[in-house]
């Protein structure tokens, strides 16, 4: 908490604007780029978002086509194709004519992926998917976003605190602390206990995944 992910991935999108250097994706720097140019390379999925209830799940989702249309434009059939697409895709088709205030809190999420997804982007940047969500959304939610970036392609960027499901689902991973990144690389070889231990002055116990062989991190409770 307080690491500055969030700030990162608001940078990232143009929301704030770095202090200093700059942000590039494929050689073209962000900062420079009007909201619109922006939002057609970079999708946010926002940890905190104020969704009216009163708005269906394809509603929502059909504002991502906002950065293709001009103003006062209504959607194309083209627009809903791709809209229908993305909520298909996160298994939010059959809810399109759902109010958002009537799902559940992973149907809402996956609601705001197929939003992110409408825009078409390269990049897509998730901050805490899986926050107040219970087990079996977690994974939905994450299952979601490989099965996007397997279909895809592009890169998905998540800032997320459990540091087992990070390493189950990202190709590399980036441990932030105070603003600053103190250790990157594949799973394996950020998630030491001597990593987290510095970052979080926490120590725990690495244990590989039965089945992934990837880092699980359990906490050591301290003696009382």
């Amino acid at each position: 908490n307080g690491s500055g992910k969030s700030t990162l991935l608001k940078i990232i999108c143009g929301i704030l604007k770095p202090s200093s250097g700059d942000v590039r994706w494929g050689g073209q720097a962000l900062v420079p780029l009007s909201p619109r140019e922006r939002a057609q390379l970079v999708a946010v999925v926002p940890q905190t978002p104020n969704i009216p209830g009163t708005f269906t799940a394809l509603e929502l989702t059909m504002m991502g086509r906002t950065p293709y249309l001009g103003l006062l434009q209504a959607e194309s059939s083209g627009d809903l194709e791709i809209v229908q697409q993305a909520m298909e895709l996160t298994g939010t088709w059959e809810l399109a004519n759902q109010p958002m205030d009537k799902l559940s809190g992973g149907e809402r999420q996956r609601v705001l992926i197929a939003r992110a997804l409408a825009q078409e982007t390269p990049l897509l940047l998730l901050d805490e998917p899986t926050a107040s969500l219970d087990i079996a959304y977690q994974v939905a939610v994450l299952d979601t976003a490989r099965a996007i970036q397997k279909e895809r392609g592009g890169a998905i960027l998540v800032a997320i605190h459990d540091l087992t499901l990070a390493a189950q689902y990202c190709h590399r991973i980036a441990l932030l602390r105070d603003g600053v990144v103190y250790a990157q690389g594949n799973p394996r070889e950020v998630l030491t206990s001597a990593n987290v231990l510095e970052g979080y002055s926490t120590q725990v116990y690495i244990l590989e995944h039965p089945v992934s062989g990837k880092p699980v991190v359990l906490p050591l409770p301290q003696e009382p």
